[in-house]
């Protein structure tokens, strides 16, 4: 079953005792960013505004957009790398082979 993103940020939110003012504090995103989310005015949050929302919530990003979250397997998006890198997983990752 689907849930909007904007439930899970106002559920998510909620467990962790934050107003959206303290959540806007921790995360760096406009209280009103957060109200429109959370009230599905907005639909479709950008990947930075759900990464730095669930950073503060100190949940993983997945959790806020209803994917279930495996904490065995690897994030690509969370490995730095060095696109300029020929010899190591830094090319394979920005199509260098």
């Amino acid at each position: 079953m689907y849930t909007p993103t904007g439930t899970l940020i106002k559920e998510e939110r909620e467990l962790a005792g934050l107003t959206q003012a303290a959540l806007s504090e921790l995360s760096g995103i406009p209280e009103r960013t957060i109200r429109r989310l959370e009230s599905g005015e907005s639909e479709k949050p950008q990947n930075d505004t759900v990464r730095a929302l669930a950073k503060a919530m100190g949940i993983h990003y997945a959790e806020l957009l209803g994917r279930e979250f495996d904490q065995t397997q690897w994030d690509v998006t969370e490995i730095p790398f060095d696109p300029h890198d020929e010899s190591g997983l830094g090319g394979q990752i920005a199509g260098e082979y």
